[in-house]
């Protein structure tokens, strides 16, 4: 990356996923960020990024309890 070095953990997907899961959250929504066409005509290093994304964001939504038993 650019000439910094750094250690890559790999994670399955569960294991990023259950722990929000047993909180009492739902996933809203997942997203997962990539380069554009138009960057990878300027940077064509970046091709594998497309085709990988470095990163997976999770919008979580935790339901309101309810104030009345």
């Amino acid at each position: 990356m650019i000439g910094v070095e750094f250690t890559n953990y790999h994670r399955t997907l569960s294991i990023c996923v259950l722990p929000d899961s047993q909180a009492g959250f739902t996933i809203g929504q997942i997203v997962e960020p990539t380069v554009d066409e138009e960057t990878r005509k300027l940077y064509p290093e970046l091709e594998d990024d497309a085709r990988v994304p470095n990163f997976i964001l999770f919008v979580l939504k935790k339901p309101h309890r309810s104030l009345h038993p």
